[in-house]
């Protein structure tokens, strides 16, 4: 999950906590322990730096490295090792080309036809752009982390039970950030 997924995840799942526990649906109730933690493992993996994460089978890039058995997925004569089948034939393409499947073409070839001979609006219209490239939302200015931690200190003043057996779940090392 990228940075702005995991906002909008701590936001959405600290404001199904915000909700009184009898006022819930029972699925959600049962499932509420779960969302807590996760709401504190986002918040923990957005807050954490890359170098305090373990990496292993990563390389430098983040990239997963793939062990032998994982390369072996195909045979030697180019069959599927799964079910035997020939696998497709690759294509050059060279590399300061784009390769266009043949199926797209016929489309590249209708719209260019409508662009040329005009269209009732412009595929390219500079002042959307703008409007979407400097579009603020009212979460843009939200810190998540401030949220989630004042979620959870309204949670463990209304449901102090459920919060108190919900907290000793919690490896203390996650409890290190300021929660109550």
């Amino acid at each position: 999950m990228d940075w702005p997924q995991k906002k909008a995840s701590v936001i959405g799942l600290s404001c199904i906590l915000k909700v009184p526990l009898k006022d819930l649906t029972q699925v959600l109730a049962n499932g509420l322990p779960a969302i807590a933690t996760k709401v504190v493992d986002i918040v923990l993996d957005m807050n954490t730096e890359p170098s305090e994460i373990e990496t292993k089978g990563e390389d430098e890039d983040g990239d997963v490295e793939l062990s032998d058995e994982d390369d072996e997925d195909y045979e030697e004569d180019g069959t599927d090792e799964e079910n035997g089948e020939p696998l497709p034939e690759l294509k050059y393409v060279p590399a300061d080309e784009d390769y266009v499947h043949e199926d797209d073409v016929k489309y590249i070839e209708e719209v260019s036809y409508l662009t040329n001979n005009g269209l009732p609006f412009e595929l390219d219209d500079p002042e959307e752009d703008d409007l979407l490239r400097n579009y603020e939302s009212a979460l843009d200015h939200l810190d998540e982390v401030v949220f989630a931690c004042d979620v959870l200190q309204e949670l463990a003043v209304r449901e102090t039970d459920f919060y108190q057996k919900w907290e000793a779940t919690i490896p203390k090392k996650k409890m290190e950030w300021p929660l109550v």
